[in-house]
């Protein structure tokens, strides 16, 4: 990479991506977003923030959406564990 040039587009899709739910946002519209657009681009897993109820939410390609509050989070996917009660202070 040449140094000044800002990569446009990345070649390859993230492993996970995490979308943040904010007060005036449609829960619908980012579920659509994982399943229809994520998910078929080639990601392997994708986090819903609803900070308004500390939670997050886990999707994993077929496979059921997993609910954590209160609890460690844990994404097996990228391995990823989190503290729940250290990021909700």
């Amino acid at each position: 990479m040449q140094l000044g040039r800002d990569i446009i587009r990345y070649p390859a899709p993230p492993i996970t991506a995490i979308e943040i739910l904010s007060p005036t946002q449609a829960y619908d519209s980012l579920t659509s977003k994982i399943r229809k657009t994520y998910f078929p681009s080639g990601v392997k897993s994708a986090w819903i923030v609803m900070p308004s109820v500390k939670s997050i939410q886990l999707f994993i390609p077929d496979q059921p959406v997993k609910w954590f509050t209160e609890t460690i989070f844990s994404d097996p996917v990228n391995g990823i564990e989190l503290d729940l009660k250290m990021v909700f202070r």
